[in-house]
């Protein structure tokens, strides 16, 4: 969702730099790429590590997410031209998904936000199942849509996403909103942004 649907990639970068450096530590841009696309409790634990005891990093999972959401969901806006392919899904017959690392209320909210919820057929949370790389988040999502992996296409701009969609089996499209292009050539595809896919693309994609 962040940074493929709503630009929320600077806010997100904000309030991490904001918290750990209530710790002493500076977290660059480099890092933040690094660790986009994964947990909030993975990010802490990987940055912080044995600074703070499990429920102290759960507490300040929970407190990041909360400094977000009250931003984000009232301030998300679509990335450009992402609302007119939604529609072109849609209006082919073609099941989406949302399959995002993100609290599932947070991804309902945003969701309900935009207007944007007649569209998916899932909405699907990493919370309760292993975050990417790891492929779980998009098999679930494939599942809910009753559809074989081989034939789900992911559109994702974090480095671990990339590598999840590809391990689950599915072809994946990646945007540079967060990521240069150099380390997203796991991808099948790769964009700057969605105004510059075509429908012959696609069209490659789905019969290659």
């Amino acid at each position: 969702m962040d940074g493929v649907l709503i630009d929320s990639m600077e806010l997100h970068f904000k309030i991490w730099k904001q918290l750990f450096s209530e710790y002493k530590v500076d977290f660059a841009r480099k890092d933040f790429n690094r660790h986009f696309g994964t947990t909030n409790l993975e990010t802490i634990q990987t940055v912080l590590g044995n600074k703070l005891t499990l429920k102290e990093s759960l507490k300040l999972a929970d407190k990041r997410q909360y400094l977000f959401e009250q931003q984000a969901i009232t301030e998300a806006q679509l990335i450009p031209v992402a609302y007119q392919w939604l529609q072109f899904f849609f209006d082919c017959g073609i099941p989406q998904a949302i399959a995002s690392s993100n609290a599932q209320h947070f991804i309902e909210a945003v969701v309900k936000h935009l207007d944007i919820n007649d569209f998916f057929q899932a909405l699907v949370s990493a919370e309760g199942l292993a975050s990417k790389p790891d492929p779980a988040v998009f098999l679930e999502s494939a599942r809910r849509m009753k559809a074989q992996s081989s034939h789900c296409l992911v559109f994702e701009d974090a480095v671990v996403g990339v590598e999840g969609a590809k391990k689950a089996g599915m072809k994946c499209i990646a945007i540079t909103t967060t990521n240069s292009a150099s380390s997203l050539l796991k991808a099948d595809l790769i964009i700057s942004s969605f105004s510059d896919l075509t429908k012959a693309q696609l069209f490659n994609l789905a019969t290659c």
